[in-house]
């Protein structure tokens, strides 16, 4: 076994781990900064991980206060994401959005809200 594999091992044990919860905070928390500064408000309900697929429940709505009405469902399905620590990690007390899943993310999340 090369030492390059055996590094990668002990990586992966040492790696605490990270909840879709916590990832789905971090999403909610990246969002002021990007998708949400828009006219509407973000509302992030789920993450599932399945079948290799990273599974985001999330809802648009107007800033105003008929919001509930007109708000709209999406689900983003993002491959090759298929557990929380492939879509984040843990430094010290923080969990980061890998750079691969917030691109995907950010594709997906473009591509629904591109005709608000």
């Amino acid at each position: 076994m090369s030492v390059s594999v055996v590094i990668g091992i002990i990586n992966i044990f040492l790696e605490e781990s990270v909840s879709s919860n916590e990832v789905l905070r971090e999403i909610d928390t990246v969002c002021g900064d990007t998708w949400c500064a828009g006219d509407f408000n973000f509302k992030f309900h789920r993450l599932e991980f399945i079948d290799g697929k990273a599974k985001l429940y999330f809802a648009t709505f107007p800033h105003s206060s008929n919001a509930e009405k007109t708000q709209v469902e999406y689900i983003c399905e993002l491959s090759g994401f298929g557990s929380p620590l492939k879509t984040a990690y843990r430094v010290n007390k923080f969990i980061l959005l890998r750079d691969e899943f917030y691109s995907a993310l950010n594709l997906c999340i473009n591509e629904k809200i591109k005709n608000l």
